[in-house]
C-alpha cells in the first residue's frame, strides 16, 4: 500500500505519519455499557471524552411491532399445529446464541433481527406474515406471538411497579424474550416426547391386550388340533418301531454272513503270505550268485572280448565256456559261431538282459552237461581267460537258477491260483459288505426317523402342555386386565387431549419459568391470571381455569421426592423448585432463610455437591472441577450488582464443540465440559440489586419465606405440640 502511494516521500517518518493518518482514518471504536446503575455515570465524570469526543447512541426497549416480528420469525420454525418434532425444534434452540447478548434496540432504528426478519419477507403487519405457511399454521403462530408479546409487556409494567412499591429492581430486557422462545421450544419438544410416549404406551397395552385375547382364540383352536396330531404321531411310531426292528435282524443276518467270508478271506490270505515267503526264499538262495554273475558281466570292457576273439584255437575251457553260452542263446555250439556272437555290440547286454524264467528243459539238458564238467570252475576258467572267467560266472548262475526255478516255479503256480482264489474271494466280500452297508444305513435311517419321530411326539405334547398353561395363565391374566383397560383407555384419551392443549400450556410454563422468577407470590398471583385470559381471548388452546406450573413440567412423584428432601409444600415454593430446574438459564436463588441452600443440598447429595463461597479465592478451581468432573455445584454468598468473574461462557450455557470436545471458557482456560455438570448460585441478600448483565445471564429466584408458608409451618408446631402434650407419660 505504501509503494503505491505517490504522494507519501521517502523516509520511516513519513512512512509512519502514513500508517498514523491511515489508521485514524480507518479505526472504529464502539464502547457499549448499561445505564443501570453508577458505573456508567462514574465513568463519564472521570473520563469527560466519553461525552465530548463520542456520538452517544441510546437504545431504548425494543417496541411492540418489533417484538412481534421477531416472535413471528421465530415460531415458523415451529409446526405449531401438529405439535413439534425433534427435527422441527432443533434450528430454534441455537437462536439465543444467535442473537448474543443484546437487550434494547436503537431509537430511531429498528433492531437487527428484525431487519433480519424483514430481509426475508416477514412483515409485522396483519396479512403479511407465514408466508409460504398453511391457514392454520400462520393464525396458530400470530396467536402464540402475540401472546408472548402481551406476556413481555405485562412483565416490563409489573417490574416498574415492583420497583415503585418494594425498591426492588427487575430488569426486563429483549434477551428475556428470546430466552422465552427458547425455552417455549425446548418445553414443547420435552412435553411432546413425555406425553407421545406416554400415550404410545398405554395404546400399546391395549393393542397388546387386544392380541392377547386373539391369541388366546388362537391357542383354543390350536388346543383342539393338537389331539388328532398326537394319536397319529403314536400310531405312526408303532409301526416304525417294528419296521426299525426287521431291518436289525435282517443286518445282523448279513453281518454274519460277512464274519464267515471274512474269515475265509483271511484264512486265503494267510496261505498265499506262505506260499509266496517260501518262493522267495528259495530264489533268495541263488540271486545273490546271479548278481554276482550280473556284476561280473558289467565289469567286462571291449579288450577282454577282443581277447577271447582273437583266439583261433581257443583254449579247452574257453571253448566250453561260450559253448555253454550258445546253447543258452540256443545257437551252434562251434567256435566260429562264438566269435559271432562276440562280434555282435550287444553281447553284454544280451547276457545281461536274458529271459531266465523261459529256458526250456532241452536247453537245460544241454547245459547241464557243460556244467557237470568238474575242471569248468570260475577259477580254472579264469587262468585261461579272465573275460572267460566271468561268462562263466554267468553260465553257472543261469543253470543254478533254472535248478532252483524249477522247484519255485510249481510253487509259483499255487500262488498265482491261490491268489485269483483270494481275489474273487475278496469280490465277493466287498460286495456283501456293501449290502452289510447298506442294510446298516437302512437301519441307521429307520432309527434316525424313529429318533425324529419321538422328538415330535414329545414336541407335540410339550407343545400342547404348554399351551394349556399358558392358556390358563393368559385367561387369568385378561380377566385380571379387564378393568386396567378401560382406565388406559381414559389416559390415553386424557394424554390426546394434554396434547391438542401443549401447545398452549407449553407457553405458559415457559412464560412462568422466564419471566416470573425475580417476582413474590402476590405479584404471580396477578400476572397468571392475566396470561390465561390473554391466551382465552387469543383462543390458544389451554388447561383453563386449573393451570399448574407443576402439572405441566413435573410429575406427583418427583415432587414428593423434592418435599422429602425439604422443599416446602406450598404452591410459591414449588414453582421455585421447577423454576430453578427447568430454565434455560442457571438459578441464582434470593433465600434469606436459607431454605433453597437447604432444598439443594438435600438434592444433590448423592452427586457429590461440591459448595463453595463467591468470595473464596480458589474459586475458579473449584468451578473448574466440578465441571470436568460432571458434579453439581453450589455457590453461595453471592454479593450485591454484580456475578462472579471469569465465568461469562459458564453463565451462558454456551460449550464449544471442538474435534469431539465440549469445553467451556472459564478465565482464560477451556474447560472440559461434562453435560451432568448443573449450577446452582445463592445470595442471603434480603433485597439484592443487580444490573442487567446478570438478569440475562442468570433466572433470578425469590426463594424467600412466604405469608403462606409461615402460617403453614406455625399449623404444623401446633399440631406436632398438641399430639406431644395428648401423649401418655411413662413413668420414671
Amino acid at each position: 500500500w505504501l509503494a503505491a502511494q505517490s504522494d507519501v516521500p521517502e523516509g520511516r517518518q513519513y512512512a509512519w505519519e502514513a500508517f498514523i493518518g491511515r489508521a485514524r482514518q480507518h479505526m472504529h471504536v464502539v464502547f457499549a455499557t448499561s445505564p443501570a446503575g453508577d458505573a456508567f455515570r462514574t465513568r463519564c465524570r472521570q473520563f469527560p471524552s466519553l461525552v465530548n469526543c463520542t456520538t452517544i447512541d441510546w437504545y431504548s426497549p425494543w417496541p411492540a411491532e418489533a417484538l412481534l416480528d421477531v416472535g413471528i420469525r421465530f415460531l415458523e420454525l415451529l409446526n405449531l399445529e401438529n405439535l413439534p418434532s425433534a427435527a422441527a425444534v432443533a434450528p430454534l434452540l441455537d437462536f439465543k446464541a444467535a442473537a448474543g447478548g443484546s437487550s434494547a434496540t436503537t431509537k430511531p432504528g429498528t433492531p437487527p433481527v428484525v431487519q433480519q426478519a424483514a430481509a426475508s419477507g416477514l412483515q409485522a403487519t396483519e396479512g403479511a406474515d407465514g408466508v409460504g405457511l398453511s391457514a392454520g399454521q400462520t393464525t396458530i403462530v400470530r396467536r402464540v406471538a402475540k401472546f408472548c408479546v402481551e406476556a413481555h409487556k405485562s412483565v416490563e409494567a409489573a417490574a416498574a411497579q415492583y420497583v415503585k412499591k418494594l425498591r426492588r429492581h427487575c430488569y426486563i430486557t429483549p434477551k428475556l424474550y428470546l430466552d422465552l422462545l427458547h425455552q417455549y421450544a425446548e418445553l414443547l419438544n420435552t412435553a411432546r416426547t413425555k406425553l407421545g410416549d406416554d400415550r404410545r404406551r398405554l395404546l400399546e397395552g391395549i393393542g397388546k391386550l387386544a392380541d392377547t385375547n386373539a391369541t388366546l382364540a388362537s391357542m383354543e383352536a390350536q388346543l383342539g388340533g393338537l389331539q388328532p396330531l398326537l394319536l397319529e404321531k403314536t400310531a405312526s411310531l408303532k409301526t416304525l418301531a417294528e419296521r426299525v426292528k426287521h431291518e436289525q435282524d435282517e443286518a445282523e443276518r448279513v453281518a454274519a454272513i460277512v464274519g464267515a467270508d471274512e474269515t475265509a478271506v483271511a484264512a486265503r490270505t494267510a496261505e498265499c503270505s506262505k506260499l509266496k515267503e517260501e518262493a522267495l526264499a528259495d530264489l533268495a538262495a541263488v540271486l545273490p550268485a546271479l548278481d554276482a554273475a550280473i556284476a561280473a558281466l558289467d565289469s567286462l570292457d571291449k579288450a577282454d572280448i577282443v581277447e577271447m576273439k582273437t583266439f583261433i584255437k581257443p583254449p579247452a575251457l574257453v571253448q566250453l565256456t561260450m559253448e555253454g553260452v550258445c546253447i543258452l542263446l540256443q545257437e551252434k555250439t562251434d567256435w566260429d559261431s562264438a566269435k559271432r556272437i562276440l562280434s555282435d555290440t550287444k553281447f553284454i547286454q544280451r547276457l545281461i538282459e536274458y529271459d531266465k524264467d523261459n529256458i526250456t528243459e532241452r536247453v537245460r539238458k544241454e547245459l547241464a552237461r557243460v556244467v557237470a564238467d568238474p575242471s569248468f570252475t570260475p577259477d580254472q576258467v579264469g587262468k585261461q581267460s579272465k573275460a572267460a572267467m566271468s561268462i562263466c560266472l554267468w553260465v553257472r548262475a543261469m543253470d543254478t537258477y533254472t535248478t532252483v526255478y524249477r522247484v519255485v516255479e510249481p510253487k509259483r503256480k499255487a500262488l498265482a491260483a491261490a491268489q485269483a482264489a483270494l481275489d474273487a474271494s475278496n469280490v465277493n466280500l466287498h460286495g456283501k459288505r456293501a449290502e452289510l452297508r447298506a442294510t446298516r444305513d437302512k437301519v441307521a435311517a429307520a432309527q434316525q426317523q424313529l429318533a425324529d419321530t419321538h422328538k415330535g411326539l414329545a414336541s407335540l405334547q410339550c407343545q400342547a402342555e404348554l399351551c394349556n398353561r399358558r392358556f390358563g395363565r393368559a385367561g387369568k391374566l385378561t380377566t385380571l386386565l379387564n378393568d386396567e383397560l378401560g382406565r388406559w383407555g381414559k389416559g390415553a384419551e386424557d394424554l390426546e387431549t394434554e396434547l391438542e392443549l401443549l401447545v398452549g400450556n407449553a407457553l405458559m410454563a415457559a412464560a412462568v419459568v422466564n419471566y416470573l422468577g425475580p417476582f413474590p407470590g402476590p405479584y404471580r398471583a396477578e400476572l397468571i391470571p392475566q396470561w390465561l385470559k390473554c391466551c382465552q381471548d387469543l383462543n390458544i388452546p389451554l388447561t383453563i381455569p386449573n393451570f399448574s406450573l407443576s402439572s405441566v413440567l413435573s410429575s406427583p412423584i418427583e415432587l414428593l421426592e423434592w418435599n422429602c428432601q425439604g422443599l416446602p409444600t406450598d404452591s410459591h415454593s414449588i414453582d421455585n423448585s421447577l423454576i430453578a430446574t427447568r430454565g434455560v438459564r442457571w438459578p441464582l436463588m434470593i433465600d434469606p432463610q436459607d431454605q433453597a441452600s437447604r432444598w439443594v443440598r438435600a438434592k444433590e447429595a448423592k452427586g457429590n455437591l461440591v459448595i463453595v463461597r463467591a468470595s473464596d479465592p480458589a474459586l475458579l478451581q473449584h468451578v473448574e472441577a466440578a465441571i470436568r468432573l460432571g458434579h453439581p455445584l453450589l455457590l453461595e454468598q453471592l454479593g450485591d450488582w454484580t456475578l462472579p468473574s471469569g465465568m461469562d461462557d459458564l453463565f451462558g450455557k454456551q460449550p464449544d464443540k471442538q474435534a469431539g470436545r465440549c469445553t467451556v471458557r472459564l478465565g482464560d482456560a477451556d474447560v472440559d465440559y461434562d453435560s451432568n455438570f448443573r449450577l446452582y448460585m445463592v445470595t442471603h441478600l434480603v433485597n439484592p440489586h443487580y444490573l442487567p448483565e446478570a438478569f440475562i445471564r442468570v433466572n433470578l429466584i425469590d426463594f424467600a419465606v412466604t405469608r403462606v408458608l409461615r402460617s403453614s409451618c406455625l399449623l404444623n408446631w401446633c399440631e406436632l405440640s398438641a399430639l406431644s402434650l395428648r401423649s401418655p407419660v411413662s413413668p420414671s
